[in-house]
């Protein structure tokens, strides 16, 4: 999960170390500077530390997590909600505007973050799972990104195909 929390960005995993969801914020403060201005939101998880980074600054970092990253099992399979919250008990929905997204099958580090945040990438990039660049009609990215990943219940992790 990779949003805002209590009008703080965060982002949240849960690993198979765990199986709980633990959550990283940056501070309030820090998010409502951003107000009417676009950011760049990213974090990263390598297996046992969890980093938020804000236009590309390292803004908070936990250890609490441990171990690969708890994917749904084949009957419960995940989905791809980019905006939105949608639990169970309840919804919340981003109040703004998302001008791309982008999942990596890797996490990258802060120099590749700040390299590539302003930057529109050429296909086929190595690690990138998924582009949403919302430069083209809805479907036809969603197609493309349904066609180039699969996850990989074997290796739990993500196939590039």
């Amino acid at each position: 999960m990779l949003g805002t929390d209590q009008g703080a960005f965060s982002f949240a995993v849960a690993s198979t170390g765990t199986n709980r969801l633990d959550y990283l914020s940056s501070q309030a403060c820090a998010s409502r500077h951003h107000v009417g201005a676009w950011v760049h939101v990213a974090g990263t998880y390598d297996g046992s530390v969890m980093k938020l980074y804000i236009d590309g600054v390292l803004s908070a970092e936990a250890y609490t997590q441990q171990g690969p990253i708890a994917w749904p099992t084949s009957d419960e399979p995940a989905e791809l909600t980019l905006g939105a919250w949608l639990g169970t008990k309840e919804q919340t929905y981003f109040h703004g505007m998302l001008d791309e997204a982008r999942i990596w099958a890797k996490p990258l580090s802060a120099a590749e973050i700040q390299a590539n945040m302003h930057v529109t990438l050429a296909l086929p990039v190595p690690g990138l799972a998924v582009y949403l660049r919302f430069d083209r009609s809805y479907c036809d990215e969603v197609n493309w990104m349904v066609s180039k990943v699969a996850y990989n219940p074997n290796k739990d992790e993500m196939d590039l195909v």
